[in-house]
């Protein structure tokens, strides 16, 4: 096994594939410039199951919502399962929200659907750089929530989680058909 094989990597989802499966889960993430949102990375791979692999969009930290979040996390050492917090500790401890990851708008995804980007070609290098670099440090417990959000999900165990995520068994069996 490849020392890579395991490391998340950033990647971009054709649009096209987003559109496709939106058709069918609303609460997959759009990133397209009809709603001013340019083809966000996804993190990934998470994990695999079922032999799908599955990628995590990330969310910038520009959304006051997801802002208090964070801040209520630092208060309360709490945070919702389904939300991953990207930070960057400075020197002093401080702690500054660099961006999330939206487990629970996770999609599996074939390699069709992938386009492979070197960050170190793009505008936002330096935050790429940090978000990647933060999510493999802390690969383990990103992996740990995936795979319980997913199996809540799947097994329908969690009700509040289950509205805040997208069906995963449809969009596998969408995934299997847009191979094909």
């Amino acid at each position: 096994m490849q020392k890579n094989k395991n490391k998340l990597k950033l990647i971009r989802v054709k649009p096209e594939y987003i559109k496709y499966l939106r058709q069918y889960d609303k609460k997959v993430q759009l990133n397209s410039k009809e709603i001013h949102k340019e083809n966000k990375p996804f993190v990934g791979v998470l994990f695999q199951i079922n032999k799908f692999e599955y990628f995590v969009p990330i969310s910038s930290n520009k959304k006051e919502k997801l802002v208090n979040m964070f801040e209520n996390y630092l208060k309360t050492n709490q945070k919702p399962i389904d939300i991953f917090f990207v930070e960057e500790i400075s020197v002093h401890n401080q702690r500054k929200l660099l961006s999330v990851l939206n487990i629970n708008n996770m999609i599996p995804i074939v390699e069709e659907a992938k386009i492979d980007f070197n960050i170190e070609k793009d505008k936002d290098f330096s935050l790429l750089r940090k978000e990647i670099d933060y999510c493999n440090k802390h690969r383990r417990e990103i992996v740990k929530n995936s795979i319980r959000i997913y199996n809540a999900v799947i097994r329908h165990e969690w009700e509040s989680l289950e509205k805040r995520c997208c069906n995963f068994k449809l969009l596998e069996e969408k995934c299997i058909k847009y191979k094909k």
